[in-house]
């Protein structure tokens, strides 16, 4: 069995050592050693097997479907029965001469980086624009709604009045409640996302803490949930950096001066539980108090720049400069091809020529899709450039985890 191999799965499964470790019987140092390469199998105890039977059982989210279909079964969609898909998953781990994954979640990120558009729904948004009037004279609105389809309901008025009004406007979002609400009805989805990118394209700001948890399967998840939005207009990310005890969730979507809603729910129980949809201004008021107050405990996921912005790149550049560890570099794009578009990138990749302390990964080396350019250090953040925008994030723990994904590309 290949150390890469039970690297990734666990991974991609959010498993400590200590956590194997219980379900194998075996010390979690020596789960680390063997995670490592430092150590092999060893010979007279079980392991494969067991393991197998434990990812089997740990892979339950769609994104980590996604990502044992593309490295364990070639892309195919794998078995819903556990049984079978603890056998693939056992002759994947025993296979020692197909030891590199064909994809991880940074790949699926990157592509998604590579080809997302904000014009993908922009014939949608021309069309909703008649449904968005019929809300300009809602004088009456229900301020209670029930359920997962209550809270439907109650989002679809909130954005249509929003986007009636034709202006720009300041949304503060935050829900750590299950997330069924939004995902389960495809329609619904697919007006929610084309509503905010009405709203992204008339100029609209939005604040959104993301729910990651600190794993980086929820958070890759929700940067590529979110993908189209970033691309669409101006959103700042962040996240709350500490575990939260998963009993007590809230939901706070606060249009400024404007109205709000909000609800809380135990657990992933939100059957039947009331969502409160509030317009009057001392309330509205202190619900956006609330929100800064929780925004003030949290760091930014990432930070977006415009392609266009004048003198990112060479303020990149500079922070990279001070950072004292090794960087590394990898840009899908030939550095003749760059010269003749962006003078800034240009400036980016002579910095990489000359600085000693770069290491540079060829597309040969690693799978990058074209025209993306990542630059990463332990002590100086990660930067991933696109055509279209520059993200950013200098948060110590997302550099060291991207930098582990990185090396397994």
């Amino acid at each position: 069995m290949n150390s890469e191999k039970l690297d990734i799965l666990m991974k991609i499964t959010d498993t400590k050592n200590s956590t194997l470790g219980r379900a194998l019987s075996f010390d979690p140092s020596y789960i680390g050693r063997i995670r490592t390469g430092k150590r092999g199998i060893p010979k007279h105890l079980p392991f494969i097997e067991p393991a197998s039977a434990f990812f089997s059982k740990n892979i339950k989210t769609d994104y980590q479907k996604k990502l044992v279909s593309e490295i364990v079964c070639g892309g195919k969609q794998i078995p819903e029965d556990k049984n079978e898909l603890e056998k693939l998953i056992c002759l994947w781990l025993s296979d020692d001469n197909n030891h590199k994954p064909n994809s991880n979640s940074m790949t699926l990120l990157l592509h998604k980086l590579s080809s997302v558009t904000p014009a993908i729904a922009a014939s949608n948004v021309s069309d909703a624009d008649q449904m968005y009037a019929s809300y300009v004279d809602s004088s009456e609105t229900p301020y209670y709604f029930f359920g997962n389809s209550g809270k439907r309901e109650a989002a679809e008025i909130f954005l249509n009045r929003l986007c009636a009004d034709n202006k720009p406007h300041t949304l503060l979002l935050f829900s750590d409640e299950d997330m069924t609400w939004l995902y389960e009805d495809p329609a619904f989805t697919k007006r929610w996302a084309t509503s905010l990118i009405k709203l992204l394209s008339t100029g609209s700001h939005i604040k959104i803490v993301h729910t990651i948890n600190r794993n980086l399967n929820d958070l890759m998840e929700a940067i590529q949930k979110w993908l189209p939005l970033y691309m669409a207009g101006d959103i700042e990310p962040y996240y709350y950096p500490r575990i939260r005890d998963g009993v007590f969730h809230r939901t706070l979507f606060i249009a400024e001066d404007n109205f709000a809603i909000t609800s809380n729910s135990i657990g992933s129980s939100t059957k039947g539980m009331p969502n409160f949809f509030i317009e009057e201004k001392t309330v509205l008021k202190g619900l956006e108090k609330e929100f800064y107050n929780f925004l003030s405990l949290c760091v930014p996921l990432m930070k977006i720049h415009k392609r266009s912005t004048k003198g990112i790149i060479p303020l990149l550049i500079k922070r990279f400069k001070k950072s004292q560890s090794e960087i590394y570099f990898i840009s899908a794009s030939s550095a003749d091809v760059e010269k003749e578009k962006d003078n800034s990138l240009n400036d980016l990749i002579n910095f990489t020529e000359k600085n000693t302390n770069v290491i540079k990964l060829t597309d040969k080396e690693r799978k990058v899709p074209e025209n993306i350019t990542i630059l990463t250090g332990i002590n100086s953040g990660v930067v991933v450039i696109t055509d279209k925008l520059i993200f950013d994030t200098t948060q110590p723990d997302f550099t060291i985890t991207f930098l582990e994904y990185l090396l397994n590309l």
